[in-house]
């Protein structure tokens, strides 16, 4: 069966998708305690993992609406950052996933990447441990800096049609896609869903080779 609505047809299944993520967003608002927030965090994605996968398994560069919670009102300012980048590209990372006992700030559990955003109180040896126990089940968490997070960068527009050297240009492309949060995101984007040979493939490449604790090999070198 199928419902018509606007000029778009509709399926019963879509309808009740939509449903059931309008009421895990209206109970989520009702929660107070963080405590609570967590365990219905880890409950919505056990109730949206069949349509996350399904989706991916279809097209693996899709994903689904990742609203079916409120995140923004509970994002630090460098996970703000980071989720700028990521929905500016459409990329199909969702927020605080659950990962046995962890919650990883975004991820996407189709390719099986995570992407870490580090404040100054993190311990690099206890991340280090935890990467490496997820990489043994074919995880791969690519760590960001609060400092990169924050880190300016050249627009790259303006540095391709700028009367710039050759060296300068790819001066300016290192920096962004090496040391910025937002360069981090697009080399990201370019192995694991764009997965084309840009001008800047190797230095994607080189990025999220920079940003990794755990020895998983990455796309190109697998």
């Amino acid at each position: 069966m199928t419902e018509f609505t606007r000029g778009i047809w509709i399926s019963e299944k879509q309808i009740d998708d939509s449903v059931i993520q309008q009421h895990l967003r209206n109970s989520f608002l009702k929660l107070s305690r963080i405590v609570d927030k967590w365990g219905f965090i880890r409950q919505a994605y056990m109730e949206m993992m069949p349509l996350i996968m399904a989706t991916a398994k279809a097209s693996p560069t899709r994903g689904i609406d990742p609203y079916f919670l409120d995140w923004e009102k509970h994002f630090s300012p460098i996970e703000s950052i980071a989720w700028a980048s990521i929905r500016m590209r459409g990329m199909p990372l969702y927020p605080q996933f659950p990962l046995f006992n962890y919650f990883i700030d975004f991820a996407n559990p189709y390719f099986r990447i995570g992407v870490e955003l580090d404040g100054k109180q993190h311990d690099q040896d206890a991340d280090r441990e935890r990467d490496d126990q997820l990489a043994e089940y074919g995880w791969s968490i690519f760590r960001i800096s609060g400092v990169e997070a924050n880190t300016e960068y050249e627009n790259l527009t303006d540095a391709e049609i700028a009367d710039y050297s050759e060296e300068h240009k790819r001066s300016v492309l290192k920096h962004w896609l090496l040391e910025t949060c937002d360069g981090v995101i697009e080399g990201l984007d370019q192995i694991y869903f764009k997965n084309n040979e840009s001008a800047y493939y190797g230095l994607a490449l080189e990025s999220l080779d920079k940003h990794w604790l755990a020895g998983f090999p990455l796309p190109a070198t697998a």
